[in-house]
């Protein structure tokens, strides 16, 4: 039969990889995080399981019992485990955040190919990767999302104050702006390379839920935001 095994070296039918999610790239890292959680685990689960052994072997062979050494190693193991746990939490609530903010846009932005628009999602490149692409009839636009929490109780805006982007007041870790010129560079080169022509890529950011305050007209000119 064709599905018994052979000892010859096969190969996938598939010409081309299957176009990745809005949010994939946000989803591998969440991913990666909860494996190397349970991973430290292990490790605590294997520590406690050695030194249950060791007291089984003192209680055996009769020999004086030594709370300090254990104690301190005990309490060091704790302060590491939480300072772990409460960072790994807060890491895993931004990834959700992003990813989440990442699909929302991206069902929204699925709705243009009923328009003749194609809509590529989290494109990897090296070690950063393009949220969204869209290449149409009004041209090509690389769309950068940035979905930030937002005070509940006060208005929040982004602003464009000192030469630099802010999220009620406070600087982008990362530079949204410069995140998304080098997308746009990034996709540029490579419609060069597969068509041979020169295309004008249109950079965006976009802030899910935010009112943005009027942009500088150079700056708003280059890259838009929304």
């Amino acid at each position: 039969m064709w599905l018994a095994k052979s000892k010859h070296q096969k190969k996938s039918p598939l010409i081309y990889k299957p176009l990745r999610l809005a949010g994939q790239s946000l989803d591998e890292e969440i991913r990666r995080l909860n494996e190397n959680f349970l991973f430290n685990w292990a490790t605590v689960a294997v520590l406690i399981v050695c030194l249950a052994v060791s007291e089984w072997l003192k209680w055996y062979y009769a020999m004086p019992p030594q709370p300090i050494p254990i104690t301190t190693l005990a309490v060091m193991a704790i302060f590491a485990v939480a300072w772990r746990f409460f960072r790994f939490r807060t890491q895993i609530r931004l990834l959700k955040l992003g990813r989440d903010g990442e699909r929302v846009v991206g069902e929204c932005l699925d709705e243009l190919r009923e328009k003749g628009y194609k809509v590529f999602h989290d494109l990897v490149g090296g070690d950063f990767n393009v949220d969204h692409v869209i290449i149409g009839p009004s041209g090509v636009f690389t769309i950068e999302t940035k979905t930030i929490s937002k005070p509940v109780k006060r208005d929040a805006r982004i602003t464009y104050t000192d030469g630099q982007l802010k999220a009620d007041g406070r600087v982008f870790e990362r530079n949204p702006i410069s995140q998304v010129r080098a997308g746009a560079q990034w996709i540029k080169k490579i419609l060069k390379e597969s068509t041979g022509k020169e295309f004008h890529v249109h950079p965006v950011v976009l802030f899910p839920g935010w009112f943005i305050e009027p942009m500088p007209h150079k700056l708003s000119a280059e890259v838009w935001e929304k």
